[in-house]
């Protein structure tokens, strides 16, 4: 039968390479640790390291050992945050990665009244677009507006879908033209966004049809608030969430050009890794993100 504490004690030396290093983590005694990992050995019937009077370097089956024994431990902690929690307030530190403008807009205006409801839980926000990894990058929650690869260290939620449309300046259409019909767009300085399923050709729909253009774009830029000054100055045509255009002070300076053809709206995502899932800092903050009236999906696609 699996001893959890001998899990721990070999994966402590596995992670220091030092049966003293392993033993001050624990909080044991070296002759304690060596005793451990002799008796899980004898148990296992193989050698899960080769020790030399320098080093501890993994065997085979001592990599193959760890990782299942990470998984295990995993579980066991899950198992006892999801018992630990039913009584616990939200605490310590949570670390969020989003999008600039989605911070901007929808979590600033809400932030404080959360912080207030919460006096023992911090937040750490990182403004940050493009995929993310949460386990990479060690944060406990990311927005994404790209479809998650699956993972089975990470969960993933479809939080909002929010709606784009064709925005530019009358500044720019008195001096370029009106646009008549989405081929039009070739004709046109278009600026792009360098993330997201836009690139280089912009598919338009206008009920069941379905049309394709290719454009080489006047500038390309990762943020849409960028793109929404840029409209705003004249510098051309841009796909932008609809949402950025009414919280941002372009909003009076832009107008929706081909209103009758749409983009496929952006898809907005969030990550946290499986072994969050019960925390309450975790279950507050997705209550906070899901309030209704307040939830994205709501707040993005309302006009």
């Amino acid at each position: 039968m699996t001893d959890l504490n001998e899990l721990q004690i070999f994966a402590a030396i596995a992670r220091e390479m030092s049966f003293t290093r392993a033993a001050q983590r624990l909080g044991i005694s070296k002759a304690g640790v060596s005793r451990a990992l002799v008796s899980l050995e004898a148990r296992l019937g193989a050698r899960l390291f080769e020790r030399t009077s320098r080093q501890l370097v993994l065997t085979e089956a001592g990599e193959t050992y760890l990782r299942h024994a990470k998984s295990a431990m995993e579980q066991a902690e899950q198992a006892d945050a999801a018992v630990a929690s039913l009584n616990e307030q939200p605490r310590g530190t949570l670390r969020v990665v989003m999008p600039v403008t989605l911070a901007r807009a929808f979590v600033a205006p809400r932030l404080a009244a959360f912080l207030r409801e919460y006096p023992d839980l911090r937040i750490e926000i990182v403004l940050r677009g493009g995929q993310i990894d949460p386990i990479a990058h060690r944060v406990d929650v990311a927005f994404q507006t790209a479809r998650p690869e699956t993972d089975a260290q990470t969960i993933q939620r479809r939080l909002a879908s929010a709606p784009l449309g064709i925005y530019a300046s009358p500044e720019y259409l008195a001096r370029a033209g009106v646009l008549g019909s989405p081929y039009d767009l070739q004709q046109h300085s278009c600026l792009l966004i360098t993330t997201g399923h836009q690139g280089a050709t912009w598919v338009l729909h206008k009920g069941s049809i379905v049309q394709e253009v290719r454009l080489r774009g006047r500038a390309t830029v990762g943020d849409p608030g960028i793109l929404a000054r840029l409209c705003r100055d004249g510098a051309g045509v841009a796909i932008l969430p609809e949402w950025i255009v009414r919280e941002t002070a372009e909003a009076p300076f832009l107008v929706r050009v081909l209103p009758e053809w749409t983009p496929a709206p952006i898809e907005l995502y969030i990550l946290y890794p499986t072994r969050l899932s019960m925390t309450p800092k975790l279950r507050a903050f997705l209550k906070f993100i899901e309030t209704a009236g307040g939830s994205p999906e709501n707040y993005l696609a309302s006009n």
